[in-house]
């Protein structure tokens, strides 16, 4: 199943419950992308949403709304405690309040707030980051797991992607409120100084006629963000 077709898959499955949630990650990638010359977007293997909650009671109610729509528990080892499978597709639903179930990404309260409407292909309407938020909480998951392996992290694959093929990220980058940006900013920075991340960057666009030139087009983008008033 195609990522667009799991996220749909997952939409339709939560029913009345898709309007509280906030799709976010890999599958959703492909909706940030208009550039028709840009790489195809990776495969991912699950579907990530967050939704707005501030306490247990609040997850534990949330559950007991997932088990009645036919979602399931994922039993999978080392399955973390968000993970639920929904006839077939692996779906992580996450709060935005972190102490609940003790991780945390702390642009998820203000990602969800700060969220934007996407049509799926079929017509579906649903709610993703806006593209700030999308890249501030991808490379703070980045902090978090990538363990500095800037070749195959996911991570930052996606904020590749998104910063090549989505000609409007620099200006939302621009316009968006002060914390996001100086954050993106800081690590953009940071990126640009890591000659691990350059020589990788190129990789993370193979498929693309022009690959070394996209590349060099991301960095030079990357820099001109760094160096914005």
């Amino acid at each position: 199943m195609k990522n667009l077709e799991m996220l749909a898959h997952v939409a339709h499955g939560l029913g009345e419950l898709k309007d509280k949630v906030v799709f976010v990650g890999g599958a959703t990638i492909e909706l940030y992308i208009t550039d028709p010359t840009a790489p195809q977007v990776r495969p991912t293997e699950d579907v990530d949403c967050v939704a707005e909650l501030v306490s247990r009671s609040d997850y534990y109610q949330l559950e007991e709304k997932l088990r009645g729509l036919g979602f399931q528990h994922s039993t999978d080892a080392g399955a973390p405690i968000c993970r639920w499978n929904y006839k077939g597709v692996r779906v992580d639903v996450m709060p935005t309040e972190g102490k609940i179930l003790t991780f945390k990404n702390r642009w998820y309260p203000e990602g969800f707030s700060n969220s934007r409407p996407a049509t799926l292909p079929e017509g579906m309407n649903i709610r993703i980051f806006s593209i700030p938020y999308l890249l501030a909480s991808k490379l703070e998951a980045f902090e978090d797991r990538g363990g500095g392996d800037f070749a195959t992290s996911r991570d930052i694959e996606d904020v590749v992607a998104v910063l090549d093929g989505a000609p409007d990220a620099a200006e939302a980058i621009r316009t968006a409120p002060g914390p996001v940006k100086s954050y993106l900013r800081d690590k953009f920075n940071r990126l640009l100084t890591e000659e691990l991340f350059l020589e990788a960057l190129p990789g993370h666009l193979p498929s693309a006629a022009g690959s070394t030139e996209r590349a060099a087009r991301v960095e030079s983008l990357l820099r001109e963000m760094v160096s914005a008033s």
